[in-house]
């Protein structure tokens, strides 16, 4: 059976019990999955960092949210950031706005366009004003995922709202908020 390295996740022959690259030893760690997998976001191996980004995001790992971000940051391989905010968007952690914000306006075109979507996934007010600024960028690519977005979270919240009101247990209240001049919000009577 291969083992692989929990330092560098290089595949060791059977048998080993140093890895061949890394020098470490091949013995069961405390650590967790997650854990192991955070620390393989910042192997110099892009791949490694690729897949782990990718299993982080699918397990939607709150605890990966900063290794993350911190890929998106620091990382000048194709491919990698585009992973890590894609998993930062399934992960739907508002710690990431701030950085998906600043991908939009400076990054090149795929991350801009998956950072829109990762702030869809996020969702929340932050999100929705960092997706008004988006409906003005250059691109129009970026501004048409914008809008998607928008129309998304605008329908979402609308579903949320009906559901409310099907069920009877919602009273309507007229407001604004945000883009929107929505007729009324819709609650559940056990929260008040």
């Amino acid at each position: 059976m291969v083992i692989y390295c929990t330092s560098c996740w290089k595949d060791n022959p059977p048998g080993s019990t140093d890895c061949l690259r890394c020098g470490a030893r091949l013995e069961a760690d405390n650590l967790t999955f997650i854990a192991k997998l955070i620390r393989a976001v910042s192997r110099p191996e892009p791949l490694t960092a690729q897949r782990a980004a990718w299993i982080l995001g699918e397990l939607k790992a709150r605890e990966a949210v900063e290794a993350l971000i911190g890929l998106v940051q620091n990382s000048q391989e194709m491919g990698l950031p585009e992973s890590a905010v894609e998993a930062l968007g399934k992960i739907g952690d508002d710690r990431a706005v701030e950085v998906l914000a600043e991908l939009i306006t400076s990054s090149y075109l795929p991350v801009r366009i998956k950072a829109v979507t990762a702030l869809k996934e996020i969702g929340g007010h932050r999100a929705l004003t960092v997706l008004k600024k988006a409906l003005n960028d250059p691109s129009p690519s970026v501004s048409r995922s914008a809008r998607e977005a928008i129309e998304a979270l605008h329908s979402a919240e609308m579903g949320t709202a009906s559901r409310y009101l099907a069920t009877g247990r919602g009273r309507c209240v007229p407001i604004s908020i945000g883009p929107w001049s929505l007729p009324a919000i819709f609650w559940s009577e056990e929260y008040q």
